[in-house]
C-alpha cells in the first residue's frame, strides 16, 4: 500500500519559502520532482517569503524594545515608532558628536570609528 504523505503541510511549508525541494524531501519522504509536479500542477507560488520575513523582523524589533514599547506595540503603532525612533536617537548620539570623540581617540582608531560612523549612518538612513 503506498504511503499517504501530508500534502496540506508539504504545500504550507513550500510557501513560505524557508525550505528547499531537497529539504522537503528529506523532512516529508517524497521526492523532490513529485513536490515539484504538484506545485506546478496546483499552482502553488512560494509567495509568503516576503511576509514571513517581515514577521520575523517584527518578532525581532519587538523583542528589543522595552516594557513600556512593548505595551504600547499593543496599543498604537505610532508609540512603538516613536519609541523605537528615540531609542535609536539614543543611541547614534554620541556617535553624531564626531569632533568632540575623535579628539581623545588615539591616530590609529580614527580610520576605524569613521568607517563605523559611515556604516551606522547608512543604517539609519
Amino acid at each position: 500500500m503506498a504511503k499517504r504523505h501530508d500534502w496540506e503541510l508539504i504545500e504550507r511549508e513550500y510557501r513560505t519559502g524557508r525550505f528547499s525541494l531537497a529539504q522537503l524531501e528529506a523532512r516529508h519522504g517524497v521526492n523532490r520532482s513529485n513536490i515539484s509536479r504538484r506545485a506546478k500542477k496546483y499552482g502553488w507560488q512560494k509567495d509568503l517569503t516576503e511576509r514571513v520575513r517581515e514577521r520575523t523582523q517584527e518578532k525581532i524589533t519587538r523583542a528589543s524594545l522595552s516594557p513600556e514599547a512593548q505595551a504600547a506595540y499593543d496599543q498604537d503603532d505610532e508609540q512603538v515608532v516613536e519609541q523605537a525612533a528615540s531609542e535609536n536617537a539614543a543611541v547614534a548620539k554620541p556617535w553624531s558628536a564626531g569632533g568632540a570623540l575623535l579628539s581623545v581617540m588615539p591616530s590609529g582608531w580614527k580610520a576605524s570609528w569613521q568607517n563605523a560612523r559611515s556604516r551606522l549612518n547608512c543604517l539609519l538612513a
